[in-house]
């Protein structure tokens, strides 16, 4: 039981270490009037529900994320942290964001959600 609440302490870190942080842009994109050359982004900021209507609305359902979702949950993300832009920003980021810009995204939100689940599930009690 110790090692087990230890590997949870453990993918907790790794968690809040994913959950926010900036990302310096390959491409710069304009957003809410400015052009942008980084983006903050930081997942804790994205309620369940605002999860849930991004899973439902972008395809698969089956517990994983595809590249349309990790890229919405990361625009998402960036919208509620980066400093000038807003939700009404949203969709331009998401189509505006160049191809190396739009995989890190993806990287970043799939990191973030794999290691959350993990928590998630070591956090479940079974009786």
């Amino acid at each position: 039981m110790a090692d087990l609440k230890k590997d949870t302490e453990d993918i907790r870190q790794i968690v809040d270490s994913l959950a926010r942080g900036k990302m310096i842009l390959a491409t710069p994109i304009h957003l809410g009037g400015k052009e942008m050359t980084e983006l903050s982004y930081d997942f804790k900021k994205i309620t369940g529900w605002e999860f849930a209507e991004i899973a439902d609305k972008n395809g698969k359902a089956d517990g994983t994320l595809s590249a349309k979702q990790a890229i919405a949950l990361f625009g998402l993300a960036a919208v509620k942290a980066t400093e000038g832009v807003n939700e009404t920003d949203l969709t331009d980021l998401q189509r505006n964001l160049g191809i190396e810009d739009g995989v890190m995204a993806e990287r970043i939100a799939l990191a973030f959600f794999n290691a959350s689940s993990r928590t998630g599930i070591v956090r479940l009690s079974i009786s």
